[in-house]
C-alpha cells in the first residue's frame, strides 16, 4: 500500500484501520469479506472509537519512535480523535485520491466485482465522509500512476516542510 511504502520510505510505523478491523474479525471468528469487514468498522467507530483508535496507535508505534502513518482514516470523528490520543505530536491528515476512471478499472479487476456490489460498498456508512476527510486534508496526492509517483509528490511536500521549519 502507499501508506505502508511512505512509512518504509521515511523510517516511520506504520499502523492500518483495516488491518486492525481483520485482526478483530479474526478474533471474533468472523467472515473476512468486503461487507463483513465494513460492518465491522462501523460498529467499532460507533462503539469504541478511542479504544479502536488507540489499538491503531498501539500497532504503528512499535515500528518507530520518530512517527508513524496510520492507514484507512475513513471518518471525521476518527480523526479528530486520533489528533487528541497523539497529544502535542504533529498530525497531518494526507488524502490520496484516485481518478474515477482509474478506481473503477481497478475494481473490475477484483474478482467479486459487479455494478452491485460496487454500489454497495459505496453505500455503506464507511464511504459516506471520504469526500469531507479530503476537505480537511493538510495534503491531497493524486495517485495516477502508481505508489512511485504519489511517493515523488510526497517527498517533494516533506521536503518543502524541512525548507519552510529552518
Amino acid at each position: 500500500s502507499i501508506s505502508k511504502a511512505a512509512a518504509e520510505k521515511f523510517g516511520l510505523g506504520w499502523g492500518s484501520f483495516g488491518e486492525e478491523v481483520r485482526k478483530t474479525a479474526s478474533a471474533r471468528s468472523l467472515p473476512l469479506d468486503r461487507r463483513s469487514l465494513q460492518e465491522l468498522g462501523a460498529e467499532l467507530v460507533q462503539s469504541s472509537p478511542e479504544e479502536f483508535c488507540r489499538a491503531v496507535i498501539s500497532s504503528a508505534e512499535k515500528g518507530s519512535e520518530h512517527g508513524v502513518v496510520i492507514d484507512g482514516i475513513r471518518h471525521l470523528r476518527i480523526w479528530e480523535q486520533l489528533k487528541r490520543l497523539m497529544g502535542h505530536a504533529e498530525t497531518m491528515l494526507i488524502f490520496v485520491e484516485v481518478p474515477e476512471l482509474v478506481r473503477m478499472d481497478r475494481l473490475k479487476q477484483r474478482p467479486e466485482f459487479s455494478p452491485e456490489t460496487r454500489m454497495a460498498y459505496e453505500a455503506h456508512s464507511t464511504e459516506h465522509e471520504v469526500q469531507t476527510l479530503r476537505s480537511v486534508a493538510d495534503l491531497v496526492l493524486r495517485n495516477v500512476d502508481g505508489i512511485g509517483s504519489v511517493l515523488e509528490q510526497l517527498a517533494g511536500f516533506v521536503e518543502s516542510r524541512k525548507v519552510l521549519a529552518s
